[in-house]
């Protein structure tokens, strides 16, 4: 029996409308009809929705904890993320990390994700962009998973989820199945606060069912609160059904009331079993997952055994993370030696057939390229010296290979054009300065 192949690598673009070319960064969701934000001042709705909504702007003034999570139904045009994140780099949370986790089924492209942003940097982001600037440097191709994009200046971390509102929410409850299989075992991420902002629940009620509503609650805890533009009775009480503590605030703009809220576990009987139209999908125990962990060291210091690749790479994030990293070694050098004349290339087998291993593959190569490109362009590896982004050709002769790439090349398009291609004998020739046969 054959493997089944991809549908699609790719996720659609959604088809936009402007109703005044004169207002480049208001546009319309054609399918929806419904705008990614309000037409006056967008960044002033955020702030007061969302922001201030979950009292972050308070909240994070005594903060003690290590990391803060973030979670948001519907990423759009990325401006709930960056209006957060520069509140974040002011508040001054210099001991914490924050984690902002996104979900989008239709990812903008890179193209239309300028054109929105561009004035809104402008205008609200005059005296730095970089934010902004770093954002669009590392956005992602939208092949559907989760996506990590790191702003270690910043201490935070974007996990921007590409797929079906379910499918990312699931993806992002670990089930242990070596406990009691309860909702209570369910693990990490504990969200703090939830921005569910998806288009209109009468034009969009997918986003705002009750699976989506429940799986919201499992991801939280008590005291996670929720802020939201919607004041729609339906969804007020499917928080309600679920666990949370709902308030109506006074709207902005035209909306004449949104709503807030607080989980309460204590509202939920879970040994009461809740039926849901799409059950969870219970992913089983991750080999890296040890849980339940107990008593965990507070300690920031941290020694590795070994200077290799692997050993490097971890030194660098954890010290990123603000741990004292100390790094062991038999030789006195770092890295290995005649390091130039042996060098190491980036090279993953891509393939067209659904399957675990293959989600995988292309996941951790879209991550290794970026991650590689970033640390060139921060200073910690020299550009075209250290990494050298020239990309990798592979020959195809054998059969087994023939018909992998047979497989592969319905599914290549526009989106992955910095990351695989398909080149005939001339042109690869002319890239490798080689005759190729």
């Amino acid at each position: 029996m054959s493997a089944r192949c991809f549908n699609k690598l790719t996720l659609p673009h959604p088809k936009l409308d402007w109703p005044n070319p004169q207002e480049p960064s208001h546009p319309l969701n054609a399918e929806y009809g419904d705008c990614f934000f309000s037409a006056n001042s967008p960044w002033h709705e955020t702030d007061t929705v969302f922001i201030k909504g979950n009292n972050l702007h308070i909240r994070w003034q005594n903060l003690k904890q290590d990391n803060f999570t973030i979670a948001e139904t519907g990423f759009g045009s990325g401006l709930n993320f960056i209006a957060t994140l520069l509140k974040w780099q002011q508040s001054n949370c210099h001991k914490s990390w924050l984690h902002y986790l996104s979900t989008e089924k239709y990812p903008l492209s890179i193209e239309q994700l300028k054109k929105i942003l561009q004035p809104i940097a402008n205008t609200y982001l005059p005296d730095d962009l970089n934010i902004y600037k770093q954002l669009l440097a590392q956005y992602p191709a939208p092949t559907p998973g989760i996506h990590p994009i790191e702003f270690p200046a910043l201490q935070a971390t974007l996990w921007l989820s590409f797929g079906d509102i379910i499918e990312c929410l699931d993806n992002w409850l670990t089930i242990d199945n070596r406990l009691e299989n309860t909702p209570k075992q369910i693990q990490q991420p504990k969200v703090n606060a939830w921005y569910l902002d998806g288009f209109a629940p009468k034009v969009n009620p997918d986003m705002w069912s009750f699976d989506v509503i429940r799986r919201i609650a499992l991801l939280s805890k008590d005291n996670t609160t929720f802020a939201t533009f919607t004041a729609s009775g339906h969804v007020r009480r499917n928080l309600i059904k679920a666990g949370f503590e709902v308030e109506k605030k006074p709207g902005y703009g035209n909306k004449r009331e949104r709503l807030v809220g607080t989980f309460n576990s204590s509202t939920i009987d879970y040994k009461q079993e809740i039926k849901l139209e799409k059950p969870l999908t219970k992913h089983g125990t991750p080999w890296y997952y040890n849980s339940p962990a107990q008593n965990i060291t507070q300690s920031k210091s941290i020694t590795i055994i070994g200077a290799g690749v692997a050993a490097a790479i971890t030194a660098h994030l954890l010290s990123e993370k603000g741990f004292k990293v100390s790094v062991c070694n038999s030789s006195s050098e770092i890295t290995p030696p005649n390091n130039n004349s042996n060098p190491s290339a980036l090279f993953q087998k891509l393939s067209p057939y659904d399957s675990q291993i293959s989600h995988f593959g292309w996941q951790s190569y879209i991550y290794a390229t970026r991650f590689y490109q970033n640390l060139s362009r921060t200073g910690y590896l020299k550009k075209d010296i250290d990494f050298i982004p020239s990309g990798l050709i592979e020959l195809i002769e054998e059969n087994t290979k023939q018909s992998r790439v047979n497989n592969l090349l319905p599914l290549l398009n526009n989106d992955l054009k910095n990351i695989i291609q398909y080149l005939d004998k001339s042109k690869l020739s002319a890239i490798a300065e080689l005759p190729l046969n």
